[in-house]
């Protein structure tokens, strides 16, 4: 199930707000119309003048393909710092 966080603003006694929740859906998100189940789910719950602003598919750690997409370069291995060459060779400094 894709679980995605989502920010949304909301009026209250003080004048505005901003939050952010977590949401499991049985499908992938594409558009911000299909957060309606979402924008009635936060009224339920008492916030009023609700804005989604937007939302994340958060990456499924079990799936190691997915964390790393095919265009991103793999890690390098770690190298030793770089030196300054020796003024004089067989001597450090």
């Amino acid at each position: 199930m894709p679980r995605y966080y989502i920010s949304f603003a909301y009026q209250n006694d003080q004048g505005f707000g901003m939050a952010g929740v977590d949401f499991n859906f049985k499908w992938r998100i594409a558009a911000m119309e299909e957060l309606a189940c979402v924008h009635e789910e936060l009224a339920r719950q008492g916030y009023h003048n609700i804005t989604i602003l937007g939302f994340s598919l958060y990456a499924d750690t079990t799936d190691t393909a997915a964390a790393r997409p095919h265009n991103t370069p793999a890690p390098r291995p770690q190298q030793p710092p770089h030196r300054r060459p020796s003024p004089r060779p067989g001597r450090h400094t």
